[in-house]
């Protein structure tokens, strides 16, 4: 059940019921989160929020915004150096197993 949490989209809108009041941050991810026919009835058995009243709305005057990705928020340097301390990490992980089981013979 759970969406890829690095795609999605947010914005500001109002809730689904009278008053409807705008005071609700939706998100909106790319990939849909199925539920069974129980899960859903589940969610109108807990009581809060069980009426929409509302139709599809247009986008009027909200703006929709978009994470923006670790890739272009994280410097290229600090990519550079990640990486090799990754590789090092596992040629020494390498070393010590070699080291403790030695070569084994086929």
């Amino acid at each position: 059940m759970s969406p890829n949490m690095q795609s999605y989209y947010t914005y500001a809108g109002s809730l689904t019921s009278p008053e409807c009041n705008e005071a609700v941050i939706w998100i909106i991810f790319d990939t849909p989160i199925y539920l069974s026919d129980a899960d859903y009835r589940m969610f109108g058995k807990v009581g809060v929020g069980r009426h929409n009243f509302r139709s599809l709305q247009r986008l009027n005057h909200h703006l929709v915004f978009q994470p923006v990705t670790s890739h272009i928020t994280t410097p290229q340097l600090v990519r550079v150096f990640d990486d090799a301390f990754k590789m090092l990490a596992e040629f020494f992980k390498n070393i010590n197993l070699f080291f403790i089981h030695g070569i084994k013979q086929q």
